[in-house]
């Protein structure tokens, strides 16, 4: 936990701060009593003490460290454009959605303290799925485009990218009365959750007298 915690970000956490996020029912003394014990435990339990480093600000991790977290943001960074993907730029992110679907052990689900980073991370997921479906649909791969757009309205029904696209992908596999029924499921959605009405352009893009 107090590894993740400082590889949640480049910059340096102060020990309060760390103390704060992982043991905060304990008193002052008691907290960085734990800090420093862990700390000592995570050092030699990699065998390194170079790996976290203490500066004038606080703790980070060392310049050698590499993190999936800070590479993902980097390279997804370079690779949003509006236009069409090359082939590396494709590889590329194919790569960063199996990464990114990579599942975290159970302890995660007990780090409120984390939950920030989790959604961080299933979002970056749903954008990388929505640029790799959105290529699928161009490419004339229906299923793949639709496969996709499932995982991204599973993370959020009012997705409406994922709605439009979905519902293309039903469109160009032929299959009218799917995209209809995609599209009515998508309505309800809204009404229940949000009390508003899809889109005029994609109401018009399965008929306007659904």
């Amino acid at each position: 936990a107090l590894l993740t915690a400082i590889a949640m970000r480049a910059e340096a956490l102060s020990r309060d701060r760390l103390t704060d996020l992982l043991w905060p029912d304990l008193g002052d003394s008691a907290a960085r009593n734990a800090f420093h014990v862990c700390l000592h435990r995570v050092k030699s339990r990699l065998g390194d003490d170079n790996v976290v480093v203490r500066t004038r600000e606080g703790y980070r991790l060392g310049s050698d460290v590499r993190v999936d977290l800070w590479e993902i943001d980097r390279a997804l960074g370079t690779l949003r454009t509006d236009d069409a993907l090359d082939a590396r730029q494709l590889a590329g992110l194919r790569d960063l959605y199996e990464r990114l679907r990579a599942s975290r052990p159970p302890k995660f689900d007990g780090w409120e303290w984390f939950e920030q980073t989790e959604r961080h991370l299933r979002e970056l997921r749903c954008e990388v799925a929505q640029a790799l479906a959105k290529h699928a649909l161009d490419d004339h791969r229906p299923q793949d485009a639709l496969a996709l757009c499932h995982e991204m309205i599973a993370y959020d029904p009012c997705d409406e990218p994922a709605r439009e696209i979905a519902i293309r992908a039903y469109l160009e596999s032929g299959d009218r009365a799917a995209a209809l029924r995609h599209y009515r499921q998508y309505r309800d959605v809204l009404q229940a959750e949000l009390q508003c009405e899809p889109s005029a352009s994609l109401a018009e893009l399965v008929g306007a007298t659904v």
